[in-house]
């Protein structure tokens, strides 16, 4: 009998997520009652995260972070599956992630908008932009370090998932950034 008592809390602490996921299995089925439950029980978390972001964010108020990371809660619904655990830590994941490149999209727009304040003037990769455009640009990154890559960094840049980049290109995101990156600053010297 002690045994019992003694597993009981763990189970009950294994199935507490379940109410919550049967809430989102609802919502992807299109149950908006229950999108919005799920949005309620979280809006305490992502108001907190979106607080932490709230100075790292230059130019964006703090309900427009609230909104990207509500926005982000809604794409955490209809991407989860209950297989790969707890809905609370991937949702959580998945708002950090979108307040994170609010972050650095708010920096690269910040550095566009006074670059001579941030960087000194233009890189040699942003002039090389400027003289042979995007297309030309593109097909030089190919050549320097190859399709595979250039595709990778792409796939990454437009949000795509590590796994769907690494899935379609046998390349990670991190990896083909860096190389792009160092493609960059070699067709930067060549001018």
């Amino acid at each position: 009998m002690a045994e019992q008592r003694g597993n009981a809390p763990r189970r009950r602490a294994r199935l507490a997520h379940v109410p919550e996921v049967r809430l989102v299995l609802r919502a992807q089925r299109g149950d908006t009652a229950a999108a919005e439950e799920v949005c309620q029980r979280h809006a305490g978390c992502i108001r907190r995260t979106a607080g932490r972001y709230r100075h790292r964010v230059p130019g964006v108020e703090l309900a427009d972070l609230v909104g990207i990371g509500t926005w982000a809660l809604l794409r955490a619904i209809m991407g989860y599956e209950p297989e790969a655990g707890s809905f609370t830590r991937y949702a959580s994941s998945c708002v950090r992630n979108a307040l994170e490149d609010a972050r650095r999209t708010a920096r690269v727009v910040h550095s566009l908008e006074e670059p001579d304040a941030l960087c000194g003037g233009l890189s040699p990769e942003e002039e090389l932009l400027g003289r042979v455009g995007v297309d030309e640009l593109l097909d030089r990154l190919r050549g320097v370090c190859g399709g595979h890559v250039v595709e990778a960094w792409l796939m990454a840049e437009r949000g795509e998932s590590t796994s769907a980049v690494r899935a379609a290109t046998g390349v990670g995101p991190l990896q083909a950034a860096t190389a792009v990156r160092r493609a960059l600053e070699e067709l930067g010297e060549r001018r």
